[in-house]
This record gives C-alpha cells, structure tokens and sequence, in this order.
C-alpha cells in the first residue's frame, strides 16, 4: 500500500470515528432531554411546592385547621404547554368600575381593562380581563370557567393572573381555585357568564378534596 493510500485510510477510519462518536453524542443529548424536564415545568413545580407549604404551615392559610394534619398537597391537571398561549388586549371601551358577584352573594369591585383575546385548540376565544382595586395588586385578573368547572374543576370557576407587558401570555397551568374552593368561610369573586368557555380546560389545578 503506497504512502497515499495509507493517508487516506487513515482519514477515512478518523471520519467513521468521529462520525460514530458523534451519533452516541447525540443519541445521549436527546436521552437527557427526554428525561429531564424543562426549565418551565421545574419552575412550575417548584411554584406549586411552595404553594403546598404555605397552604399545610401559614396560620392564615385557607385550609381548615383540621384538614392541615393530613392535607398532602394540591391536584392538578399534567402541566402542557400547549395551554400556555400568546393573548392580545382587545380594549373596546374606556376603563370603567364592575361588580362581580361573590360566593357568599356580596359584592367584589374591578377595574374592567378589556378581552383577553387567544387561540386555542384551533378556536378564537375571548376572557374578560380586570385589574385590582387593592393597592400592590398588579397584573389582570382572569376569572373563569370551562366545560371541566363542577366536573373535575372546582364548579364555582378558577383564576388566572396574567402579567402585564408588551407579550401578554395566557397560561392555564397556573389557573388556581379561590380560597372558597377550600373553605366557604372566604368570600371569593365569580365568574361573569361572558367568561365561561365552552371547551375542557383541562390544565391548572383541579378540584380540592
């Protein structure tokens, strides 16, 4: 074998190497990927064990002093991103104060702000948005129901919070229950008809027991 042909033996033998070396590199890439969730869902996670602290520990907390011995957390629904949607701020009259109605019949005062107005599972569809009259509350406030509500879902309706910004993103992950969902005592808003969606919503938190 003349001095070329061992050169390009070589180099061909390198190739196959590096060429299989680089298959297992990225056989084990997608393997990690598979099997580790993303930065968005560890988040989420942590966010919901937090939640379950706070509910069993603060004095304040909803739950009922004779549940929190055995209270083991909250439910929810398998976090999916495909519940996580981009939403526009339809603003079609000026802001003006609303009462919602209350689970004990009592009134609860917003600050109307417009439609939330998103896509999902290939449909159009809008939620009436409000802000806050308490001080150091910020964000739109989102109460809703859906075709899970009195099902799977607490029936008095869920909650979202959706941050204010340039990109306004609705997540149903991080729909939650009043704190009427755990114990009448608390008085919380409800849902107006126009914010009751007619698909599943089977993302967020389900109903407490």
């Amino acid at each position: 074998m003349s001095l070329i042909e061992k050169v390009n033996s070589r180099k061909t033998s390198t190739y196959i190497f590096a060429t299989i070396g680089a298959i297992f590199l990225a056989i084990i890439l997608l393997n990690q990927f598979a099997n580790n969730p993303s930065t968005y869902k560890l988040k989420l996670e942590q966010e919901r064990d937090n939640k379950d602290l706070m509910l069993k520990n603060d004095p304040d907390s909803p739950i009922p002093k004779a549940e929190k011995a055995t209270f083991e957390g909250l439910r929810y629904f398998s976090i999916n991103e495909a519940y996580r949607v981009p939403a526009t701020l339809i603003q079609d009259a000026p802001e003006d104060t609303l009462t919602l109605m209350t689970s004990t019949g009592s009134d609860y005062q917003v600050v109307t702000a417009g439609k939330l107005q998103f896509t999902l599972q290939n449909q159009t569809h809008q939620l009436s948005a409000y802000t806050y009259l308490e001080a150091g509350k910020s964000g739109y406030f989102v109460p809703f129901t859906d075709l899970t509500s009195g099902v799977s879902t607490y029936g008095g309706g869920r909650y979202l919070d959706v941050p204010t910004g340039n990109e306004l993103i609705i997540d149903f992950n991080t729909a939650y229950n009043p704190y009427c969902a755990y114990n009448a005592d608390f008085v919380c808003p409800l849902p107006p008809a126009e914010n009751h969606l007619q698909v599943e919503i089977r993302s967020g938190e389900l109903e407490y027991q």
